[in-house]
């Protein structure tokens, strides 16, 4: 980590492409690394507490997942927000880790509670399938009246 950077947040993001990069093609070593880097940047530099934050009775986590409730516009989270979230977490005493892992959890909850909206009524298989059968009917009778009474 070079110590020119003067921006914590910086230098883990740097630190975190060079280890995707290198380590894109194994995944259970990639995930090792990097919660190792979030942890060892999580104790170089540890989170600024804010004067409010003791003074309401909801856990830091349950603030932070409304907070990022509020910030999520029709089922998407721009990244600009999410930077600002994880900026958020980290003054209120929530490592960066858990603050993804919090932002990750309440996206994925609401994608599922916004579902597609139903497709138009198409016509039941049962029906299709009577009207089917009743078509076959009449042709064969069709077929049968031309055969005994036109000939």
């Amino acid at each position: 980590m070079p110590a020119v950077l003067t921006d914590a947040s910086q230098a883990y993001r740097r630190c975190a492409r060079r280890l995707r990069g290198r380590l894109g093609g194994k995944p259970a070593e990639l995930y090792r690394s990097l919660r190792d880097l979030s942890d060892r940047f999580d104790s170089q530099f540890p989170a600024r507490p804010s004067e409010g934050a003791g003074a309401t009775e909801r856990p830091l986590a349950a603030q932070f997942a409304a907070r990022v409730e509020r910030n999520i516009a029709g089922g998407v989270l721009s990244y600009s927000a999410r930077l600002h979230l994880i900026q958020t977490a980290s003054e209120i005493g929530i490592g960066r880790f858990e603050a993804n892992l919090i932002i990750a959890a309440i996206q994925h909850r609401i994608g599922r509670s916004a579902s597609s909206p139903e497709p138009a009524a198409r016509p039941s298989l049962k029906i299709v399938a009577f009207l089917a059968a009743a078509l076959l009917q009449a042709l064969i009778l069709l077929g049968a009246w031309f055969v005994f009474f036109i000939h």
